[in-house]
């Protein structure tokens, strides 16, 4: 947890990308972890979706970037960490 967050938790923000609602869960589990052995919580400052990227691809692995805003707020309020610092949507392209 040191590494993932911990050296310098005030400088250090993170886009964790978020194609699923298991990978907003899981990251909500993360920065608990790091709460739970005495580090600062991660700074996560939203989700990295990449529909753009995707173009319609139906086997694609990606939820809409609201959608993936909406479950990390969700997971983390459940695992009762703060949700502050949530205040980007970012939506992959590649061109």
């Amino acid at each position: 947890m040191r590494l993932a967050g911990g050296m310098a938790p005030d400088r250090i923000l993170v886009l964790p990308q978020i194609y699923n609602t298991t990978m907003a869960a899981q990251w909500a589990r993360i920065s608990r972890t790091a709460v739970r052995s005495g580090y600062p919580g991660l700074r996560i400052v939203g989700p990295l979706t990449e529909n753009r990227a995707c173009a319609g691809d139906p086997y694609c692995p990606t939820m809409s970037s609201q959608l993936a805003f909406r479950r990390l707020i969700s997971h983390l309020r459940y695992a009762g960490l703060p949700q502050r610092y949530l205040r980007v949507q970012v939506d992959l392209d590649v061109s």
